[in-house]
C-alpha cells in the first residue's frame, strides 16, 4: 500500500534521535554499535527499567547475550502499549521468528539510521493514538507503520498446527489465540492474503496437524496386515495365497489337484493382494486412517479438515481503521454468514405470513438474537477480547445455520433467523443450541458474551399476524 503523505516539519527529526541501547545484565556483553556514540541515549541492562522509563525513545538497539534473551526482549517491547511501534534494531538475527519482529540490523551510517527511523516516525505521527493497549489496534498500527511488513507463517513442528505466526504470537497478550487470530482478521477484512504457503490437514476434534497415517484392515480395522500374492484356480475357483499352491512339481491346486501350468489359461492372480492376520480377510487396498497424536482420535482421511497456510498484509480497510482508531462494528462479523439484505428478509417473511393463511401445513419459525452486553465487555476488558468472543459466537452460529435458512443483521446488537419448513420443536431446539454458544466461546473465570432470544413459530400465530415489520417490532419489544 502506497503512503501518499509527505514528511512534515513536525515529523522530521531535527534533533539528535534518542536511541537507547539494551545490554544484557551479566554474561558476555557485545560491543556497542559504532553509531551509538553519535546520538544521545542511555544504556539499559534491564528490560523492565527501559519499559518504565518516562521518556519514549525514538529507537531501540538490542544487544542480547543469546537468542532466548533476544526473543524475550522483543516480545516485551512489542506487547508494551507505549513503545510497541518504536523502531527496534538488533545486530543479532539468529532465528527467523525473531527477525520478523525487528526492523533489521542497525546500519553503520548514522544518517541512514536517521532516515529509517524517520520513515516509521512519519507514519506513526499519522495515527490517532499514542498508546495501544488493545491487541487489534496495536497490530493494525504496527502494520501501518511498516507498509512492507507481512504476517508470515513459519514452519514449526512443535506447534500443533505445524505453522506459527511470530508477529501474531508476540502481539497477542492472551497467548492462546494467535492460531485463529489471522482467520478472524481476514474474515473482518482487516488483512488480505498475499500468497498460499501450504495446505495442512487437521484433526476434526482438536485441530492438531500431528497426524499418523496408518493402513488397516477394512473389515476389522486390525493393524497387522501384510501384502501377498493370491492365485485363482480356473478349474475349481479356489482363491488362496501362492504358497498354498506350491508343490515340489510346481503349482498345483490343493483342492482339485489340477496342475497350474499356464497363467491366463489354468489360473491367474487375484485382485486381492493384502491379507489381514487378525481376521484373514483379503482385500486389494487397505483402509487408510489418520490417528491424531495429540488427542488420540482415529478418523478417515476424508473427514480431516483442510487448513490453508497463507501470508497476509494489511488491507485497505485495515489501513483505514488504523488511521481512524476504529476496529469496526463487532456484529459485522456475522455478516460473513451470507446475511440477507433486510428488505429481502422482510419481504420473504411477509410472503410466508400470508402464505400460511392458505396453507396451514406450512411451518416456519423466526428467532431474534440480541447480543446484550457488548458495551460492558468492551468497558470491562478490551475491544479485541470482545471481538474474540463475538467471532467465536459467529463461527459456531455458522455451523448451526442451514443453507436454506435466512440470516439478517438489523443493527449493531440484533440479528434474525428465518427458518422455513421447520416445526416448533426444531425451532426451540435450535434456540437452545444458540443460547449455549457463548459458554463454548468463552473461558472459565472470564466475562462471557450474553445473548437474549425471542422466537415465534407459525403454528402458534394468530391469523391477524400478516405483516413482517409489525411482528419484528413486537419481538424486539418482548426481548427487552
Amino acid at each position: 500500500m502506497e503512503f501518499r503523505g509527505t514528511m512534515s516539519e513536525s515529523t522530521r527529526i531535527h534533533r539528535q534521535p534518542n536511541i537507547v541501547t539494551l545490554l544484557p545484565q551479566g554474561g558476555k556483553k557485545l560491543p556497542p554499535p559504532r553509531m551509538n556514540g553519535a546520538y544521545r541515549g542511555v544504556l539499559f541492562d534491564n528490560i523492565d527499567a527501559l519499559l518504565a522509563a518516562s521518556d519514549r525513545p525514538d529507537a531501540i538497539v538490542l544487544q542480547p547475550a543469546d537468542v532466548a534473551q533476544q526473543r524475550a526482549w522483543i516480545t516485551a517491547l512489542r506487547r508494551d502499549a507505549r513503545i510497541a511501534l518504536q523502531p527496534v534494531f538488533s545486530p543479532v538475527l539468529a532465528e527467523s521468528a525473531v527477525a520478523a519482529l525487528l526492523d533489521g540490523v542497525p546500519p553503520d551510517s548514522p544518517e541512514q539510521l536517521r532516515r529509517e527511523i524517520e520513515l516509521i516516525t512519519m507514519r506513526t505521527a499519522a495515527l490517532p493514538a499514542r498508546e495501544y493497549p488493545d491487541d487489534d489496534a496495536r497490530l493494525l498500527a504496527y502494520l501501518y507503520t511498516r507498509p512492507e511488513r507481512l504476517i508470515e507463517p513459519i514452519a514449526d513442528w512443535r506447534q500443533a498446527r505445524l505453522y506459527a505466526y511470530p508477529l501474531l504470537e508476540v502481539v497477542d497478550r492472551t497467548g492462546d489465540r494467535s492460531a485463529d487470530w489471522a482467520d478472524s482478521l481476514k474474515r473482518r477484512g482487516l488483512i488480505e492474503r498475499v500468497r498460499l504457503v501450504d495446505r495442512v490437514r487437521q484433526c476434526g476434534s482438536c485441530s492438531s496437524s500431528h497426524l499418523n497415517y496408518v493402513d488397516e484392515c477394512p473389515a476389522c480395522a486390525h493393524l497387522d496386515i501384510g501384502e501377498t500374492i493370491f492365485l485363482h484356480c480356473y478349474t475349481c475357483g479356489q482363491v488362496a495365497p501362492q504358497n498354498a499352491f506350491l508343490t515340489t512339481d510346481g503349482l498345483s491346486c490343493n483342492k482339485c489337484l489340477v496342475r497350474l501350468r499356464h497363467i491366463g489359461v489354468d489360473y491367474d492372480r487375484a485382485l486381492e493382494t493384502y491379507c489381514c492376520h487378525g481376521c484373514s480377510a483379503r482385500f486389494s487396498e487397505p483402509q487408510v486412517v489418520a490417528r491424531c497424536m495429540d488427542c488420540g482420535r482415529k478418523q478417515n482421511t476424508t473427514d480431516l479438515a483442510e487448513r490453508q497456510i497463507e501470508s497476509y498484509r494489511l488491507s485497505e480497510k485495515g489501513e483505514r481503521m488504523a488511521r481512524t482508531g476504529d476496529v469496526g462494528d463487532l456484529l459485522s462479523l456475522i455478516d460473513n454468514l451470507n446475511c440477507a439484505h433486510p428488505a429481502l428478509f422482510e419481504h420473504t417473511l411477509d410472503w410466508l405470513l400470508n402464505l400460511r393463511l392458505r396453507h396451514p401445513e406450512l411451518l416456519f419459525g423466526v428467532i431474534c438474537i440480541q447480543l446484550a452486553n457488548l458495551r460492558e465487555l468492551i468497558d470491562a476488558g478490551s475491544r479485541s477480547r470482545a471481538v474474540q468472543l463475538v467471532d467465536g459466537f459467529a463461527e459456531r452460529l455458522r455451523q448451526l445455520v442451514r443453507s436454506t435458512d435466512l440470516l439478517m443483521r438489523s443493527d449493531e446488537r440484533h440479528c434474525w433467523l428465518l427458518l422455513p419448513q421447520t416445526e416448533a420443536n426444531g425451532v426451540r431446539t435450535l434456540a437452545e443450541r444458540i443460547t449455549a454458544l457463548p459458554a463454548l466461546s468463552g473461558k472459565p473465570g472470564e466475562p462471557l458474551l450474553k445473548i437474549a432470544l425471542q422466537l415465534v413459530v407459525s403454528g402458534e400465530m394468530g391469523r391477524e399476524v400478516r405483516n413482517a415489520a409489525v411482528l419484528m417490532t413486537e419481538m424486539l419489544g418482548g426481548i427487552g
